[in-house]
């Protein structure tokens, strides 16, 4: 499967979680820091390892590639819900600060706190790129980083449990997958990829029609532990399929899906809470199928209205940072 449908198909099942039941929504979400985790890792040590005086600029492009279309969208929906006389519960100042939203619980589009979760890596990423360059030149390096990357996570979920404070930390496993396929160029197999789809799909079937485990994907269940844990396990197991997706070419097409998905993650859950305000009394619970059109609808206005201008003035911004510093490095 190319990148960019496969991106595509993660947000829709964001999507779909928040039409549902079912939570898929969250190995999504732990999918989609295995693949940031590859591609951000794999962009700094082609475009920002060799420079390091260029490491402002890195911050700069991936602040300017998250931050803007996120308060679009924001402002977008601040405006329209207060037209439509909606009250939004969770918009509050901060929200448009993005880092720390994950900690204040002002979410407004549902999945800020992920967001905040990225951003997070990309300021630690200098750091872990130094620690998995320093275990591949030490013996027992790699059991060290292990090591070092169990108790970093630990102590992020001690955080996140007891003081309710999001950190990366929480999800580094996610994370550190990523930047071990983008160090390690590791490509199994299409057979290899298709088994590991398969074991990705059997847990969930096993998830969604096993009582006992129906806890781990039904989000009416109470679960043992943190969901996202069992998030992250069952993403794992898909870690061949992902190494396998990222490395085939993309065409113009699916460059257009994968950016088109960033929009769908941002636009979709205030398009679900309008389309419920209006119509669940007159479709019940057909308003979800109305819904998942309309939330594809305006992600695809986003993408052509908002989207691409951002990243047009993007580029420019970063080129003109370039210039300043007297160096080409690719956007």
């Amino acid at each position: 499967m190319k990148p960019g449908l496969f991106r595509l198909l993660l947000a829709t099942a964001v999507v779909i979680s928040h039409v549902s039941n079912l939570e898929i929504g969250r190995p999504a979400v732990m999918i989609f820091f295995i693949l940031s985790g590859y591609w951000v890792a794999r962009m700094y040590d082609k475009k920002y390892a060799a420079a390091p005086n260029t490491l402002r600029i890195f911050y700069l492009s991936r602040a300017l590639r998250i931050w803007p279309l996120y308060a679009a969208c924001l402002i977008l929906t601040v405006t329209v819900f207060s037209l439509s006389n909606i009250n939004i519960h969770d918009i509050h100042a901060s929200s448009f600060m993005l880092l720390g939203i994950a900690s204040t619980g002002h979410d407004p589009l549902g999945v800020s706190w992920s967001l905040d979760i990225e951003m997070q890596f990309y300021l630690l990423l200098p750091l872990l790129l130094g620690l998995f360059s320093w275990a591949d030149q030490h013996a027992s390096g790699q059991m060290k980083l292990q090591g070092i990357l169990f108790a970093a996570f630990l102590w992020g979920w001690y955080l996140q449990l007891e003081f309710g404070i999001w950190t990366v930390l929480s999800y580094l496993p996610a994370f550190a997958a990523g930047i071990f396929l983008a160090r390690s160029k590791y490509l199994p197999s299409i057979h290899t990829a298709m088994r590991s789809a398969i074991a990705f799909v059997a847990i969930g079937l096993i998830a969604a029609f096993i009582p006992l485990t129906q806890v781990f994907l039904l989000k009416d269940a109470a679960t043992p532990f943190p969901e996202d844990w069992f998030g992250m396990l069952w993403a794992s197991t898909l870690i061949p399929f992902i190494a396998f997706s990222v490395q085939q070419k993309s065409a113009q097409l699916d460059r257009h899906l994968g950016n088109i998905s960033y929009a769908l993650y941002l636009i979709h859950w205030p398009v679900l809470l309008l389309t419920q305000s209006f119509l669940a009394a007159p479709l019940g619970n057909g308003w979800k199928t109305a819904a998942l059109l309309f939330s594809a609808i305006t992600s695809l206005l986003v993408y052509r209205l908002l989207d691409i201008p951002l990243e047009k003035l993007r580029h420019r911004l970063v080129e003109h940072q370039q210039q300043s510093h007297g160096k080409k490095v690719p956007a």
